[in-house]
């Protein structure tokens, strides 16, 4: 696969998605991207081709493998200045477009649908086959037709951008499964807490993976309470304190999922890291007795500020890249509801700023 991963060609993926009509190079360039340049690294076999007769209006998603490998890439220096695939063109119609109206503009060109990248649950770019042409022009001949046919958004040349970035959809637990990403944030955004995936969606990261789905060398704490060895964790905690075992409180473990869930696993949901190395400190105050977890009669857990400084030392002296401390706290005991002690807030700040300067 002949890309690299700019930041630049990734910075540019949510404009270019959101290209108006006329805009011809951005969404060629995008299309390259999704297609030529964009493999799915974990994309499944690939799509049987559907006749020209049967085009749906909901395209396929997958790429033949090897589709634009260097024996399968040609050039027409008179007409297009890149290389493309040979015989090979991408079509993105309206979205009202109907399945007769796909079929008659694929027809015309006499094409035939070998697979697709889809952009949100029912449409897409189509990639689509034409017949043998030795000279090359076949394919630029296809994109001038379809250009002028009103069902037709966009078409283009499945043309190798050097440098493009690719992409990388996760499979998961349930709704987390390969299936249910998306790679537009316009879909993001319109489906927002209907699927688990919408706001990393929203955030493009997909885009992100492809350049790196993270390390276990990239050190990220998280001081929280309610923290929890979970087999969705397990691979990438370096370095834990005091975890729970049992019991109703797991909001650490949720912040501690967001971050670094393993992602590809199989199970559970899809942290924004892949990999991390995690190190977990529980601040929850324990009975010197019993050693259990304190909570007050609401059944919150109570902080430890010893436990709390000890925590932010080590994470700090640990090296860690990133420290993340996402603690609701209460004033006391007590069990209040809704008061908040401003004083606790302020003196967390100090000690953790304390601890910056001296590490």
């Amino acid at each position: 696969m002949r890309v690299t991963r700019h930041e630049r060609e990734l910075q540019m993926m949510s404009r270019l998605i959101r290209a108006p009509r006329g805009v011809g190079f951005s969404v060629c360039m995008l299309a390259c991207v999704l297609i030529a340049g964009c493999h799915d690294p974990i994309s499944p076999a690939a799509p049987q081709p559907h006749a020209s007769g049967d085009v749906s209006v909901t395209p396929p998603d997958g790429v033949p493998e090897g589709l634009a490998s260097s024996t399968n890439t040609v050039t027409n220096a008179a007409r297009f200045p890149e290389s493309f695939v040979r015989d090979v063109v991408i079509v993105l119609f309206q979205p009202d477009a109907t399945a007769a109206q796909r079929t008659d503009a694929l027809a015309r060109v006499n094409g035939t649908v070998i697979g697709g990248i889809r952009l949100n649950a029912t449409d897409g770019y189509y990639l689509v086959s034409l017949p043998a042409d030795p000279t090359n022009n076949a394919p630029l001949d296809a994109v001038d037709s379809l250009s002028h046919n009103p069902a037709v958004r966009h078409a283009s040349v499945d043309f190798i951008l050097e440098g493009a970035t690719t992409f990388l959809r996760p499979n998961d637990g349930p709704g987390w499964e390969k299936s249910t990403w998306r790679l537009s944030t316009d879909s993001a955004w319109s489906q927002m807490g209907q699927r688990h995936t919408w706001a990393l969606e929203a955030d493009n990261t997909p885009w992100a993976w492809g350049c790196s789905t993270g390390t276990t060398n990239t050190s990220v704490a998280v001081i929280d309470m309610g923290l929890r060895d979970v087999t969705d964790l397990h691979d990438n905690i370096v370095a834990s304190s005091r975890l729970w075992t049992n019991g109703s409180v797991d909001h650490g473990t949720q912040v501690a999922s967001l971050i670094a869930a393993r992602g590809g696993n199989g199970i559970g949901m899809t942290g924004v890291m892949w990999r991390a190395g995690l190190r977990l400190y529980d601040v929850t105050a324990h009975d010197s007795t019993t050693g259990a977890p304190i909570v007050n009669s609401l059944g919150e857990p109570v902080l430890s500020s010893d436990q709390f400084l000890t925590a932010l030392s080590q994470s700090l002296g640990s090296g860690a890249r990133v420290v993340n401390i996402s603690l609701g706290l209460k004033s006391d005991s007590s069990g209040s509801a809704t008061a908040q002690d401003s004083s606790v807030r302020q003196t967390i700040k100090g000690w953790f700023w304390d601890g910056v300067q001296y590490t």
